[in-house]
């Protein structure tokens, strides 16, 4: 979901530690961010290099295919209905807004390109088949103490979501970073979706495993 310039430094951090990341992937980061070279279609190199990963990976929207298309609030049923239905098949599927999800109350509307809408994951998710899984990017609220309840309350919204548009054998899960000093979630989350099936039972195991190796906070599979 690649929006236009707004004048905001949201963007601007690119100099970080490594901290709990992939070393490899970090440091291929870094070298992009030195050569000017800031688009999400530089994974495509990283995930053919022998530090990656074997995965196709296809970015949508971001002028690789031509198709450079700054996301508008206006036309998000457009976008969204645009994702080829080749890449909706045995996927993993990454939403990428520059905040989230909608918020519980209106705030979310002042700038609603920033957001994603519940009624756009279930437009994807109703497309895919197979195996698929989507995972949406989302930045919890500051107030720490207040995040993952807020995350939880997002998380039913998506099932709820899910079960409205007839999609009955789906689970949804979150995993965040954690603060430094606490086990508060911190910065950074992802919303999880995948059918109860194969897809489910590889997440379900993995996700754990995963979260502990990273100190990170784990929310309810179901």
């Amino acid at each position: 979901m690649l929006t236009g310039p707004d004048g905001t430094k949201q963007g601007g951090k690119t100099n970080y530690l490594v901290g709990q990341r992939r070393k490899c992937l970090y440091h291929f980061l870094q070298f992009c961010i030195c050569d000017n070279r800031r688009t999400v279609t530089e994974l495509r190199q990283f995930f053919v290099s022998d530090a990656g990963r074997p995965y196709a990976y296809h970015p949508y929207r971001d002028g690789e295919r031509k198709d450079l298309d700054h996301f508008k609030a206006e036309k998000r049923e457009e976008y969204f209905a645009g994702i080829p239905s080749e890449w909706l098949s045995s996927s993993v599927v990454l939403i990428d807004p520059d905040t989230g999800l909608e918020t519980k109350g209106p705030y979310w509307r002042k700038r609603p390109e920033r957001y994603a809408e519940f009624g756009d994951i279930m437009m994807v998710a109703k497309r895919t088949k197979g195996n698929s899984a989507l995972v949406v990017v989302q930045f919890p609220q500051r107030n720490a103490d207040c995040a993952e309840g807020d995350l939880d309350y997002r998380a039913d919204r998506l099932r709820q979501g899910l079960r409205c548009s007839g999609i009955h054998d789906w689970s949804v899960c979150w995993i965040a970073q954690t603060k430094a000093k606490s086990a508060k979630v911190g910065d950074l989350a992802f919303f999880v979706l995948s059918p109860r099936s194969e897809a489910t039972e590889k997440v379900d195991n993995m996700l754990p495993n995963y979260a502990e190796r990273h100190s990170m906070a784990l929310g309810a599979f179901r």
